[in-house]
């Protein structure tokens, strides 16, 4: 097999070049998803003074130009590199002065975008930022808001700067603030949103502070974001963390709330149209909602809008007023009706961070989570779509199926667990009677009433389908699964690979644990895989490129030798219903292929895929490999049943 291996590569060639075999298309190659696209964009601004220019910066620190309203895009430049860009600013007199609020400080270009230095309140040391409001009366007059040092201002366009401590208020000096606004009719009231502290107002231009809202609002909630009125001063809303919005019209003497919290709602951004001022939008988990009344009430956008964890920006370009919708599964989209309807404005800009990828059991429905969001690839339309709706918490880290009905889908967050009954359209919250912050989480494949999942407070069980759980013995213990793998002949066995404890198996469908790591000199695992020519032969992989073999049932292992060497970066994809089919990717290029689990290797493509892949998902049945990459979204590789009999020959 290892003869097999170094031959075949003049192999491969045949399949990938059309003088082997005509014209026809290749067998054997990478094959772009076509999406998700865009999702990894930070923020955009909307040019004032060109009409038809759009900013927007990526969360790698590039920035990127268009001059036809987001149709064509090209790099501009870099303003530092993987660096998240929080905010853009424009000065309003000066439409070449740009300021850009980072997480390594505050940026200013002179030049519209093309060049980028830094300006640090900080004393020379890079200032994380997240937030710069310019003074509308008087330009050079700035406001700074930092991550961990409060406010600072500057009067002089950033050359020297001074804390806004509020006479050496402790929590002022050292608060996080998320959001700063300058009142446009009069400029000496600047209000913040910082976290820990609620809602600040300096009416003497950043002087003196006072506060206008309890550190935590009465539903419990932190303040993330605030919007004042554009010409009735007193007049501003708040956002929470978890979607509450409250509004006050009396300089925040008193606040009504105008949206109670929802889950699914948490607040991204608020913005407000130049042009009708009562007309305030809101970014959030779910879409984006808009307000007639400044706040007062909200109603959902018409059909067609993202429905997606959703950023908004607004301008006028041309006289023309824009909105410009982005984030993770949304791309970007513009709409040129308030909202009416919407177009793709993101060709060319960027591409997806695919944190993690899996498909239902046949194999032909994909799924990928990029951040927040989840998006759905149909392989027979080769199109992909938003499957997200309901979902919060954070991150998507896991999806499973249902093994009888593969529409009723389960999925975590950093937070929360959801079940989905329509094939991931819609998202209810599960599990809630057990405070067990789930991680990841697992159908069984043969015990169908049968669920595992691990989290912050290990490892717990369901046996009702993932109505109830209880807690897997030993209780207590932190437990990281990254995969299960099933023994096809036994229900009861199944090995977990963690991310620091090696190995763990359950003789009980998943009750109880022990660990397996006797001989494993890893303690962080991939994926385990079964030779299934003997049963009792099983593989662990390591990132770190190692193998270890077990030959009764994962009670020992021993170091065993794969076609590659020990330090190589490696990732492993197991099929969860026929755990020795396995696909390995050596050093982001070198593509592998086993049907005994590892016994022995066939390499299937050298240097390929040339992107930097984050996440694989392998079906043995379809002979779909996909893998999710950073910024380039999902490619796809046909290994079908045909093409592997020939490998194996």
């Amino acid at each position: 097999m290892k003869q097999m291996s170094r031959l075949l590569p003049g192999f491969i060639s045949c399949f990938l070049f059309s003088s082997c075999a005509g014209s026809g298309v290749s067998l054997l190659e990478w094959v772009h998803s076509g999406g998700p696209q865009a999702q990894n964009v930070a923020t955009i601004l909307v040019d004032e003074k060109v009409p038809g220019q759009i900013f927007a910066a990526l969360l790698n620190g590039d920035l990127y130009i268009s001059g036809d309203d987001g149709l064509n895009w090209k790099r501009l430049s870099t303003i530092r590199s993987w660096t998240t860009v929080y905010q853009l600013v424009q000065d309003p007199d000066n439409g070449d002065l740009l300021y850009g609020a980072t997480e390594s400080g505050l940026y200013t270009s002179r030049d519209r975008g093309r060049t980028w230095s830094l300006l640090s309140p900080g004393g020379g040391e890079s200032l994380p930022c997240h937030t710069v409001s310019i003074d509308p009366w008087k330009n050079s007059t700035l406001y700074l808001g930092t991550r961990t040092r409060g406010i600072f201002k500057s009067t002089d366009r950033g050359t020297t700067w001074l804390p806004c401590s509020g006479s050496g208020d402790s929590l002022l000096a050292t608060a996080e603030v998320l959001d700063l606004k300058v009142d446009r009719s009069k400029p000496d009231i600047v209000v913040a949103a910082l976290w820990g502290v609620g809602i600040v107002r300096s009416t003497d231009a950043g002087t003196t502070w006072e506060r206008l809202t309890r550190e935590i609002t009465p539903l419990g909630f932190a303040i993330t974001h605030v919007v004042l009125h554009p010409k009735t001063s007193g007049t501003m809303v708040y956002a929470t963390d978890a979607g509450t919005l409250a509004r006050t019209t009396n300089g925040g003497e008193t606040w009504s709330i105008t949206k109670r919290n929802d889950e699914a709602w948490r607040v991204l951004s608020l913005a407000v149209d130049p042009s009708h001022p009562d007309l305030l939008f809101a970014g959030t988990e779910s879409g984006i909602i808009r307000s007639n009344d400044f706040g007062s009430s909200w109603t959902a956008m018409p059909p067609g809008s993202p429905q997606l964890p959703a950023s908004l920006a607004l301008g006028t370009s041309g006289g023309e007023t824009r909105l410009f919708a982005y984030g993770a599964g949304v791309g970007v989209v513009t709409s040129t009706d308030l909202g009416g309807t919407w177009t793709h404005a993101d060709a060319n800009l960027g591409g997806a961070t695919v944190t993690f990828v899996t498909g239902d059991p046949e194999g032909k429905i994909l799924y990928a989570a990029c951040g927040r969001a989840l998006l759905r690839y149909d392989a027979d339309r080769r199109t992909w779509e938003a499957a997200t709706s309901g979902l919060s918490g954070g991150d998507i880290t896991s999806v499973a199926f249902d093994i009888d009905n593969p529409s009723i889908m389960f999925a975590t967050s950093t937070g929360e667990a959801f079940r989905s009954v329509n094939g991931g359209a819609e998202w209810a919250p599960v599990a809630r009677n057990v405070r067990m912050s789930p991680r990841f989480m697992d159908t069984h494949p043969s015990i169908k009433t049968r669920m595992i999942a691990s989290g912050l407070l290990g490892a717990f069980v369901s046996t009702d389908r993932g109505n109830s759980w209880f807690q897997s013995k030993p209780v207590g213990n932190k437990v990281s699964f990254r995969s299960l793998t099933f023994t096809p002949r036994n229900a009861g066995i199944i090995h977990a690979a963690t991310e620091s404890q090696g190995v763990l198996v359950t003789n009980d469908g998943g009750l109880s644990w022990e660990a397996a790591r006797y001989g494993l000199t890893s303690d962080s695992i991939l994926a385990v895989s079964i030779d299934d020519a003997e049963g009792l032969t099983y593989f662990a992989w390591a990132p770190s490129g190692e193998c270890f073999r077990s030959i009764n049932k994962g009670l020992e292992w021993s170091k065993y030798a794969p076609p590659w060497n020990t330090g190589d970066r490696l990732m492993v994809a197991v099929d969860r219903l026929h755990p020795a089919s396995v696909v390995a990717l050596v050093n982001g290029r070198d593509l592998y292929y086993s049907a005994t689990g590892g016994t022995a290797w066939v390499q299937v493509v050298q240097n390929g895929p040339r992107h930097d892949v984050l996440s694989m998902y392998w079906n043995a049945r379809s002979g779909m490999l996909a893998m999710g990459t950073r910024d380039s979204g999902v490619y796809l590789f046909n290994l079908g049943p045909s093409i592997r009999e020939m490998l194996e020959e």
